[in-house]
């Protein structure tokens, strides 16, 4: 029998239950869908090469997943501040609406705070420390 073709450290098998985990099948489904058996998989993500390429999956398609909720943002934005303000709707959606609209509108003005104080302590050299 032939080695397995490595990519990046990784068999075809690991290829394959690294795409088969990242779709969100268990890890029985997974090891079926590589070849082997539940135990292998457990073993792999115990192995750095195999934890780390998981991880980095998972990380790209959350960040894709970001970028479409992005994208849809202005949509979703447009469809609350219609409701927020549309006579026709009643008392208790309106005011829904507004709270949506509010409290996404303080979480994104958070995020660009942190972003812009992250940019300052970076240009000072200044490195956060955690609290331990």
């Amino acid at each position: 029998m032939s080695a397995p073709f490595l990519v990046d450290g990784l068999s075809s098998k690991q290829r394959l239950a690294v795409n088969s985990l990242c779709s969100g099948r268990r890890h029985d489904q997974a090891a079926t869908d590589a070849g082997v058996t539940s135990r292998t998989i457990r073993r792999w993500l115990g192995q750095p090469a195999f934890a780390a390429e998981l991880r980095r999956a998972q990380d790209s398609m959350f960040g894709d997943a970001l970028s479409r909720l992005a994208r849809a943002a202005p949509s979703a934005v447009s469809v609350a501040a219609n409701f927020m303000v549309d006579p026709e709707q009643t008392a208790a959606l309106r005011l829904k609406a507004a709270q949506i609209v509010m409290s996404h509108s303080l979480a994104m003005r958070d995020d660009a705070t942190n972003r812009r104080l992250t940019e300052i302590e970076n240009r000072l050299g200044i490195a956060k420390q955690n609290a331990a």
